[in-house]
């Protein structure tokens, strides 16, 4: 099915903000708790990695693993990114070397 399956870096949240740059992005940043642990800030934009893609995400489901990651009781696997939002719809934004693409 191809390597672009293998791994997926989340590159904005469900709203259309424009960033000067492209080195900077805005993400939901949370702090383990209620509510008030969640915020929307600029964070250093990802590098595309090998066998990676990078998407520009517009929308998001929230899921169970969403919500216990944002509470402390679902630490994400070792390696894998901390970003809310594992359900996600967008556009392919830059694709990492080693991908097909079968799609």
């Amino acid at each position: 099915m191809g390597k672009f399956f293998l791994n997926l870096v989340f590159f904005v949240f469900s709203f259309p903000i424009l960033i000067t740059g492209e080195e900077i992005m805005q993400a939901v940043v949370y702090k383990p708790g209620g509510a008030e642990g969640l915020s929307v800030e600029k964070v250093p934009k990802p590098n595309v990695q090998d066998g990676h893609i990078l998407i520009r995400i517009h929308y998001f489901a929230i899921n169970r693993a969403d919500i216990l990651q944002r509470k402390g009781l679902y630490p994400p696997p070792k390696g894998e990114s901390d970003i809310l939002g594992l359900e996600s719809a967008g556009i392919i934004n830059e694709i990492g070397s080693n991908c097909s693409k079968p799609w």
